[in-house]
């Protein structure tokens, strides 16, 4: 027992004690954050393993997780019994680009407004703009937008799918914007305001560029969830307007050799677009975050 005391109060001890204490709480922070990035990408990296696959060895017992054979039998078998799978390509891409062009372009417009416009009820009209997010509106609003589409004679067009995605992306769009502009000094506005700048000139030459990362961070958010919605773009589409994910949605094995592989390749061409552009623009996705793009 004395020994024991002894060596608690040896200096010694006691500096390996605080080095090992001081190291504790990152490895297990570490360990922690790959654990979930492992539970993370292990579904994907088994849709994707899987798409490379052929027949026997997806089905084989007991099963692999990468292929032992990698082919690209799947990804032919897609292309060729899915004839107008360009027209959905073009229809997704036009779509998705043109809501996400215009929904940038007003909430940069919006979030300048709300960030260094003063009018009257500004701050209560942007708040109840983002209470409106916590609704559940989702559901419930799809009936009267497809009423308001027929009406208007838009079902079954790109237009009937760019107005709704467009509305939808500006909330979310907004408050980021408006968090990014309001991170920028008021000085260099007061000094553009000197030089003779109206309100747009002090838009689209000072604000507009120093809030480039925020529009990189909406451009991201907006592509992806445009890109790969199905409920909105079922509802509003039949054929000539249809999108990518609802025709892979709708593919059935009618000949009876649809497997989990070719499934699977179908969903990584829908896949590829939007990891192409989180890829290319993660940089300053990143950094947008980091100066100030989802601050309050």
């Amino acid at each position: 027992m004395s020994s024991q005391t002894i060596s608690m109060r040896d200096p010694s001890f006691g500096s390996v004690l605080r080095h090992a204490l001081r190291y504790a709480g990152p490895l297990v922070r570490h360990a922690l954050l790959l654990f979930f990035v492992v539970v993370i990408l292990l579904p994907l990296i088994w849709v994707v393993a899987s798409s490379f696959k052929s027949i026997p060895e997806l089905y084989r017992v007991p099963t692999t997780l990468f292929p032992t054979e990698p082919t690209l039998t799947s990804y032919q078998f897609v292309l060729t019994q899915v004839p107008k799978l360009p027209q959905y390509y073009e229809n997704s891409l036009v779509v998705t680009s043109v809501s996400v062009v215009l929904a940038g372009i007003i909430a940069s417009l919006a979030g300048y407004a709300f960030a260094r416009l003063n009018f009257p009820g500004r701050d209560q009209i942007f708040w109840c703009l983002v209470i409106s997010i916590f609704l559940p509106t989702s559901i419930t609003s799809l009936f009267a937008v497809y009423e308001l589409t027929d009406r208007l004679q838009l079902l079954d067009t790109w237009f009937g799918l760019i107005l709704p995605y467009t509305a939808g992306a500006l909330i979310v769009s907004t408050f980021i914007m408006r968090s990014v502009f309001s991170s920028i000094p008021g000085e260099l506005q007061d000094a553009a305001r000197i030089d003779g700048c109206n309100t747009l000139e002090v838009f689209y030459r000072i604000m507009l560029p120093l809030g480039a990362m925020g529009i990189v961070v909406i451009t991201i958010l907006n592509f992806v969830n445009i890109w790969g919605d199905y409920l909105l773009a079922r509802t509003l589409t039949y054929e000539n307007a249809r999108t990518l994910p609802v025709e892979i949605s709708l593919l059935q094995p009618q000949t009876g050799d649809w497997h989990f592989n070719t499934v699977t390749a179908a969903y990584m061409l829908m896949f590829g677009p939007a990891f192409l552009v989180l890829v290319a623009l993660q940089r300053w996705f990143l950094r947008g975050l980091s100066e100030g793009a989802l601050k309050f």
